[in-house]
């Protein structure tokens, strides 16, 4: 065995979804706060999160945290949460996990019958109270962040299944709400392939015809998830949180709910103080309540609790040797689901530098559209000088050549097909689609002789210990 670099994770699960932590081999990511952590695995570092995440260390049905060092002095840990589609800035299973961890493997010191602990996350920070003991982390309560509803009772157009009424609410990340008996369909686990195939539809509707920003943090902006909510007969609360490529979340969902919560007192279905049960496809549970109300950004907002339990149930390491063909992992449809136009593709590391804005107006101006290539083949070739990679760049070149071939051969075909279709703004978004797939091929194509490079590179970090308040 020959490994150069090696990461090592406790295996922990919240009320049956896996979210390992990563407790070795990653000890800092660079940025001043959270946000521009999670702004950071978006873009350079997300080979490190697809090393993490993708096979064959890695598999669909799991979620990977990042323990960092808090950013923020009252916070006693940072972390961040690594999926199959990007890193996200919240995750209440997750943090029930994470917390498990740190207590039980003595990284902060356990007091029983009860121990406070603050994590430093990109949605903000996020008080968890456990309940411990003989040296087990019974249960974990977590004040979430405020949540509040941004766009309520949306009728949105879905490919396939027509017309979809949805909420958009925040929970620490953005949900869709949706109510799935309007599909056909209900929360159950023999339902789970239809689920996850309305629920990326649904999301990549919403995507292109809402605007879904954050009022406070960019990095927060777009859609996270699809989550489908219903009730069980008794009144308890039960949901399905779609997660890209293709999977449904094994918990309850913990920022689910808690948006889920934000809509429910938008519509007066929930009082301060008032708890409910909510169950996931399998029939797990976590409590929620509605802690109190509060305003956000002049929004009415409530901030609610999740609470549950977690186990830890392995131990787990992993390593590159630099031989391996496949350093930054793969996805097959089989096990991910073949929702990937939803993933932190390149198109959308392509936001972080500002060609984003300019690819959607490409969409109603060919002016536009051609100067949303060239700058799209701009960034992607600086980025390519910047890593002195000279196959990057001769794939760049080429790359820039298959755009503008593209270009001539869409005009012309716009010229000679035009009269067939009733709607030019249709074909001209056809084709400009088509362009960015073959533009974003190239791309990734030539990035793969350097993800062994990348990856390194996301090692080269400062280390720093977890401080431990005692």
């Amino acid at each position: 065995m020959r490994w150069s670099k090696s990461v090592t994770m406790v295996e922990a699960h919240a009320e049956g979804e896996v979210g390992r932590v990563v407790t070795s081999g990653v000890m800092n990511i660079p940025g001043d706060t959270m946000s521009d952590k999670l702004a950071y695995m978006n873009s350079e570092g997300d080979p490190l999160r697809r090393f993490l995440v993708c096979e064959p260390r890695g598999y669909a049905q799991m979620s990977t945290n990042l323990l960092l060092p808090p950013t923020r002095p009252e916070a006693d840990a940072g972390m961040i949460v690594l999926q199959g589609d990007k890193a996200h800035a919240m995750s209440g299973s997750n943090s029930i996990c994470l917390v498990t961890v740190l207590l039980e493997t003595g990284i902060i010191a356990m007091k029983e019958p009860e121990t406070q602990v603050v994590l430093d996350t990109p949605a903000g920070l996020v008080s968890a109270r456990a309940t411990c003991e003989n040296g087990k982390c019974k249960r974990v309560e977590l004040e979430m962040t405020p949540c509040y509803v941004d766009q309520i009772d949306q009728v949105i157009e879905v490919e396939g299944l027509g017309s979809v009424q949805l909420t958009i609410a925040f929970g620490g990340i953005f949900y869709a709400l949706v109510d799935p008996s309007q599909l056909g369909l209900a929360i159950e686990p023999n339902s789970a392939r239809a689920l996850v195939d309305a629920g990326s539809r649904i999301q990549r509707a919403a995507n292109q015809q809402l605007s879904i920003l954050h009022p406070e943090n960019s990095a927060l902006n777009g859609l996270s998830y699809v989550m489908f909510i219903s009730y069980t007969a008794d009144g308890s609360l039960k949901g399905a949180t779609i997660l890209p490529p293709g999977r449904i979340d094994r918990s309850p969902c913990g920022t689910g709910n808690s948006a889920r919560m934000a809509l429910m007192h938008a519509k007066n279905k929930v009082q301060v103080g008032e708890s409910f049960r909510a169950f996931s496809i399998i029939d797990s549970q976590f409590r929620v309540k509605l802690l109190r109300t509060t305003e956000f950004h002049k929004r009415c907002a409530v901030v609610p609790s999740i609470s549950g339990r977690g186990w830890i149930h392995g131990l787990h390491q992993i390593g590159i040797d630099p031989t391996d063909p496949f350093p930054a992992g793969y996805m097959v449809s089989d096990c991910w689901g073949d929702a990937f136009d939803l993933l932190n593709s390149w198109f959308y590391r392509l936001a972080s530098t500002r060609a984003l804005p300019l690819i959607r107006i490409a969409r109603s101006d060919s002016k536009q559209t051609v100067a949303a290539l060239v700058w799209s083949c701009v960034v992607c070739g600086i980025r390519c000088l910047r890593a002195t990679h000279w196959t990057q760049i001769g794939n760049w070149l080429l790359c820039s050549c298959w755009s503008i071939t593209l270009l001539r051969i869409g005009r012309t075909k716009y010229a000679r097909f035009h009269a067939m279709w009733s709607d030019r703004h249709s074909f001209r978004c056809w084709w400009m689609r088509k362009t960015l797939t073959i533009v974003q091929l190239s791309f990734v194509g030539c990035s793969r002789n350097s993800q062994f490079d990348e990856i390194e590179g996301c090692f080269q970090l400062t280390d720093y210990k977890i401080t431990q308040k005692i």
